[in-house]
């Protein structure tokens, strides 16, 4: 595709392995002038990441990916720098339009999540959950979660669902099921 060029925009979200990461902005290192893309976690510590941009765009035009958006550098541990302490500042270029921020956050959303969202009880919610365990994955899990306001730890995805399903029954236990 064409995108592969495309320099990362603030707001961007990326995928990888069912992890989302959020492009923060494009900075400038301080000694070398040489532009870095600053990204975060959505996820665990929520850490902030820095990659030279480069580095970036050659590993991402290399990927040859069809969907931009669920593409992320998954940067080697010991090349990972907190913002904290990388002395780079943050670029103060975020002329990005309202229009491309909403054209890169449409990625489809999956009908078991929208199920579950439009569910009127905890109890349905429950049962959707349960009766599709066969298509669920982490990105999904993340979602519902995050829907419910629950913590679901990082781990093999049976012990996650079973965390939500857990949180779920507790919920329901104290739903109101009594008609006004």
């Amino acid at each position: 595709m064409g995108d592969s060029n495309k320099i990362p925009a603030p707001g961007e979200i990326y995928y990888v392995k069912d992890k989302p990461y959020q492009i923060i902005t494009i900075a400038v290192h301080t000694h070398t002038s040489e532009k870095m893309v600053v990204y975060q976690e959505l996820f665990g510590e929520f850490r902030f990441l820095v990659q030279p941009l480069k580095l970036y765009m050659e590993e991402r035009y290399q990927s040859d990916l069809t969907v931009v958006k669920d593409d992320i550098h998954e940067a080697d541990p010991q090349k990972q720098v907190s913002t904290m302490n990388s002395g780079i500042p943050a670029s103060t270029d975020t002329n990005v339009s309202s229009q491309d921020i909403h054209q890169d956050n449409m990625d489809p959303v999956s009908n078991l999540l929208l199920q579950f969202l439009d569910a009127s009880s905890y109890r349905k919610k429950l049962e959707i959950l349960t009766s599709n365990r066969k298509h669920i994955n982490d990105r999904i899990i993340n979602d519902m979660a995050i829907s419910l306001d629950c913590t679901v730890d990082e781990g093999p995805l049976e012990e996650r669902i079973q965390e939500l399903i857990v949180c779920l029954e507790a919920m329901s236990r104290f739903e109101d099921r009594r008609l006004r």
